[in-house]
């Protein structure tokens, strides 16, 4: 897909008024797929569900709560760097400036001219597509193609904020490949880097839902995230990628453990905030979980 073709954008238009929905409407459908909210909880629940590139907003609305929902937006990990149009009636440019200090990307004044909306909707949404696909870029790991730990920080950021408000389960598991330094000493480095790469790939495969995640940790430590996951299906899953590593079959002759690449995981799992204060200390008792595999022999799964 090209980064800049427009016509793949969502655009959400936030407002009770038949008229400017109508108009705006009209002026973009033909480009992008419109979804339309009337009210408050239809703003926020088409918004976080569809996570659009675009909002218009009319902020004046009682039926709407134009500045709650612009807040809600604002704060939320999911919608936050979504760019929002504010539409109003006003003219004052004291509150033009208030609009776009609170994070609008602009402000149309109604009555407004289909035509110039159309040329500023295309500008804003192709700037938002270069920015997304440099900061897509910026989170992947060159060698395993997979998510790096910039792209970690802010998935575990999104699930720690949703696991205050649903009280979910959340799951994470700590890879690391056995001996890998064996490995590397006595195959090479580039030899090295394949079996990284072999091995991201069949992790990859693994990860049987869209929902998680699978990152390079760094070095030859991997990490799965597992949202809406308990202990017993963390331990699940990793017995299950044991089993698919071994399958690989990759000899190492240097290995203390087996005569082919295996890996050591630990599992750590949270309900809810009751137990850790944050995203970190749930990685550091997975971690704390794989040391105490490898200290055990290596080569298996502690949780």
């Amino acid at each position: 897909m090209d980064i800049l073709d427009a016509k793949k954008a969502t655009v959400l238009i936030i407002d009770d008024s038949p008229v400017n929905i109508r108009l705006l409407g009209d002026a973009l459908k033909a480009e992008y797929k419109v979804i339309i909210a009337k009210n408050r909880k239809e703003a926020l629940d088409r918004a976080f569900s569809q996570l659009p590139d675009l909002i218009f907003l009319d902020i004046e609305t009682p039926e709407i709560s134009g500045y709650e929902v612009f807040a809600k937006l604002k704060e939320d990990p999911r919608t936050k760097e979504i760019p929002i149009i504010v539409i109003t009636a006003m003219s004052d440019g004291l509150y033009e400036k208030a609009c776009l200090e609170l994070g609008a990307i602009d402000f149309i004044k109604k009555p407004f001219n289909p035509r110039l909306v159309k040329l500023r909707v295309h500008n804003h949404i192709e700037l938002k597509m270069l920015r997304d696909y440099y900061k897509d870029m910026s989170c992947i790991d060159e060698l395993t193609k997979l998510p790096n730990r910039r792209k970690l920080k802010d998935f575990m950021g999104f699930e720690w904020a949703r696991l205050g408000r649903s009280n979910a389960h959340l799951s994470v598991i700590m890879i690391d490949i056995d001996h890998f330094k064996q490995f590397n000493d006595n195959y090479g480095h580039l030899a090295g880097d394949e079996c990284l790469k072999q091995i991201a790939e069949a992790l990859h495969k693994a990860n049987i839902r869209s929902k998680d995640l699978l990152a390079r940790f760094g070095g030859e430590e991997f990490i799965f995230v597992l949202p809406d996951t308990d202990r017993v299906g963390a331990m699940t899953v990793g017995e299950k990628l044991c089993s698919v590593i071994a399958a690989l079959n990759i000899p190492h002759e240097f290995s203390a453990v087996s005569d082919h690449v295996t890996i050591s995981l630990g599992a750590a799992s949270i309900t809810g905030h009751s137990e850790l204060s944050s995203p970190d200390e749930l990685i550091a008792a997975a971690d704390k979980n794989l040391y105490r595999a490898k200290s055990k022999g290596r080569n298996q799964l502690v949780g």
